[in-house]
């Protein structure tokens, strides 16, 4: 397997996770045979002032190669910052982004997706319009996917985002269907390279204009795509209660999924 250039003898990932992937745990990995792995993900505002806890995070040897190191934060300045002194001072293999984790610890500093949500709309335009530059020009790939099918579908939520924000649902539907076009060129496999579906907020967005008969119609295609999918399972409960019927394989289906899940939904999309 190959990432890049960037060769991956086994393909068993040991996936960025706080408290857990320090330096012990990562070679006692490494040596069991995880073909890459990651450190904890580590504060960009940390590694710019040379926090000495933040960069011990960041040490790693020889022996642990492949591996990456993943940052979080909300200032696209103070993460290219923080990117750049990784590179020149530690030379990891990967560099990762985490733009996707929900925890207080990252949402109340408007890192993750909070960085998305808050509220300033000309930063969120600037990033959206960032996103669909690169789309058009990268030729980088993840795993088995072309990058521009991944950022097509983020800069497509966040486009739709913005517009649904604006009070305009119309665009809002027009970019979620433009997000999951570049969704569906993305191959399957595990873990899929985005841990969210764009169907999810064309159906919130379809219940919002209250079209609920095509918003049961997006959340049964994306189970089709994802059986047993909490978020889609959730939607197509609220399409159908709105439309004054029921499912029982449905019902007991989210059910039986929701004794796993550890949140509660308002909608389905974040």
């Amino acid at each position: 397997m190959k990432i890049g250039n960037i060769k991956v003898d086994f393909p068993v990932l040991l996936a960025p996770m706080a408290g857990f992937t320090d330096y012990p745990f990562r070679v006692l990995c490494k040596r069991m045979g995880a073909g890459l792995v990651y450190s904890e993900f580590v504060s960009a505002d940390g590694i710019i002032r040379e926090n000495q806890r933040t960069i011990e995070m960041i040490h790693f040897n020889e022996e642990e190669r492949p591996i990456g190191i993943q940052i979080f934060g909300n200032d696209p300045d103070t993460m290219k910052k923080a990117a750049s002194f990784i590179d020149k001072k530690f030379n990891p293999d990967i560099i990762d982004i985490n733009y996707g984790c929900p925890v207080p610890k990252v949402t109340k500093k408007c890192g993750g997706y909070a960085a998305l949500k808050d509220g300033d709309f000309a930063k969120a335009k600037e990033i959206a319009n960032a996103l669909w530059e690169l789309t058009k020009t990268t030729n980088a790939r993840f795993r088995f996917h072309d990058g521009k099918d991944i950022l097509g579908t983020m800069a497509g939520i966040l486009e739709g985002e913005i517009a649904w924000a604006e009070g305009n649902m119309e665009a809002a539907l027009e970019a979620f269907q433009t997000a999951t076009e570049y969704y569906d060129n993305l191959n399957y496999d595990e873990p899929e390279p985005l841990p969210f579906s764009p169907r999810h907020w064309s159906g919130a967005a379809y219940l919002e204009i209250e079209e609920y008969g095509k918003a049961a119609e997006t959340y049964r295609r994306d189970l089709d795509d994802h059986p047993h999918n909490f978020w889609a399972l959730f939607g197509m409960l609220q399409a159908l209660g709105l439309l004054g019927q029921y499912d029982s394989v449905i019902d007991q289906d989210f059910e039986k999924t929701s004794q796993h899940a550890d949140i509660w939904l308002s909608n389905t999309k974040f």
